[in-house]
């Protein structure tokens, strides 16, 4: 009985420390939720990755001596028979055989270095999809911020509506305004109380894209999530402007670390081993094949006899293909075609990475120098929405002075809140193409570009 209820506890511990680790993979472990802490999170539980992740362990799996047919094959064989022809006769048969194929056109090494191939090619499909996934969380991380930053300049849009509609009911109520004013006001309270629920809706839908790929999209999460009860973003985006070393270093990265163009490659060279298996049905094969066998009969035709055998068998076997309808052939010239057609791709790749690549710089330069005009910008549009209202509490300007530069600060902080979103992108994009987004997040260089 004490054994008992000492496993009982035992398994309920286990299931305890089970569900805690389960728990701490998600939300609620975090006060602040920075951008490094999503990517790990998006590391752990995304699906996506996890099933590129099964697929590559498959092809390290069939990366084998026994997969490529290397190896012999052994059996353990066991045969009962009866004939009634002249009395009644039982066979029994128990025997252990060797067969190996000793040749075979050399496929079974093309097929071993072929699935080495195969093999190369799911670690770097793997390698990119972890790429992929932290420029994905990374843009989702400041869509995020972005849509956030737009719905608290509309949150003040629409406190600053309360306050004119406010005032303007005052001064009706003295004589010193009229309805007009009073209706156009709020006009614009409604007009600003549509974009900030619209607004809502977007930075809500953002949010969900982000918790996706965390693997984290459940109902609670997102109620959670940068609401009171949970965690908020912690980091404010500001890009880190790259030097020119910088950029020289990733230009010369990007020819030979990007991981597209490495696929294309161990692609053609998989195409190259499929025109050799093809090649190698011309060959002949050759198999050896060594066992031994034990045999016992019973015989009943009016006398009952028994006997037994006990001996090695051995033998070799070859094959040499003469015609099989021109299929042989066929394949051959296929596979040689699919090889061309490999190459084309490959050639075809490269020329629009190089396009994506300078295209990747010119807009990464031209989103900083964006970047900073719009800051200026939404610095004087905001000393002029002051300079508005406190000219509109004393009187002296009108409201439609007012809702001018109002208006004027939300179009600058939405084309800040772009810039800004548009010169991350660029530079992700840079990162990726060059194959080092997963090493600069392993050096805890992801979030180097944000300030806490």
């Amino acid at each position: 009985m004490f054994k008992f209820f000492k496993r009982a506890l035992t398994a309920l511990g286990l299931l305890v420390i089970t569900i805690t680790a389960a728990k701490s993979d998600s939300l609620s472990q975090f006060a602040t939720l920075s951008l490094q802490e999503a990517i790990d999170l998006a590391l752990k539980n995304n699906y996506e990755l996890q099933i590129v992740k099964i697929d590559s362990s498959i092809s390290e799996s069939n990366h084998s001596a026994g997969a490529a047919g290397i190896l012999p094959s052994a059996n353990l064989s066991l045969l009962s028979s009866s004939a009634t022809s002249a009395g009644q006769l039982d066979r029994i048969t128990l025997g252990v055989g060797v067969n190996w194929t000793v040749f075979d056109g050399f496929k079974m090494f093309t097929s071993y270095a072929k699935l080495a191939l195969l093999d190369s090619l799911g670690v770097w499909k793997t390698k990119a999809a972890v790429n992929e996934l932290i420029a994905r969380v990374t843009l989702a991380y400041a869509d995020v911020q972005r849509q956030k930053d737009q719905l608290l300049a509309l949150e003040d849009a629409l406190q600053l509506s309360h306050e004119r509609r406010s005032l303007d009911s005052s001064r009706m109520a003295v004589g010193s305004a009229s309805q007009f004013d009073w209706l156009r006001s709020s006009a614009d309270l409604n007009e600003d109380s549509s974009a900030y629920l619209k607004q809502q809706t977007a930075y809500e839908d953002s949010k969900t894209q982000l918790l996706i790929l965390l693997g984290l999209a459940q109902s609670g999460e997102l109620q959670e999530f940068d609401n009171e009860s949970g965690p908020a973003l912690s980091d404010s985006l500001r890009i880190k402007v790259l030097t020119r070393n910088e950029r020289e270093k990733l230009n010369e990265l990007w020819q030979t670390q990007n991981f597209e163009l490495s696929m294309q490659k161990v692609s053609v060279r998989v195409a190259e081993k499929d025109v050799s298996l093809t090649n190698s049905a011309h060959w002949p094969r050759i198999d050896v094949g060594l066992g031994y066998d034990i045999q016992e009969w019973n015989w009943d035709n009016g006398l009952k006899n028994s006997d037994r055998d006990i001996g090695w068998r051995y033998g070799v076997s070859a094959v040499l293909p003469l015609f099989d309808g021109f299929n042989s052939s066929r394949q051959v010239r296929n596979a040689k075609l699919n090889l061309v057609a490999k190459k084309y791709e490959m050639k075809q790749r490269e020329l629009e990475l190089q396009s994506r690549w300078n295209s990747a710089q010119r807009s990464y330069q031209n989103s900083i120098s964006r970047l900073n005009l719009e800051e200026n910008n939404l610095d004087v549009a905001h000393q002029s929405l002051d300079l508005a209202r406190a000219r509109h509490r004393i009187g002296v300007s009108s409201a439609f002075e007012l809702r001018e530069a109002q208006t004027d600060y939300l179009a600058a902080q939405s084309r800040y809140t772009e810039a800004r979103y548009e010169a991350m992108a660029a530079e992700t994009d840079l990162f990726l193409l060059s194959g080092s987004l997963a090493k600069r997040y392993a050096d805890g260089k992801i979030s180097g570009t944000m300030v806490n």
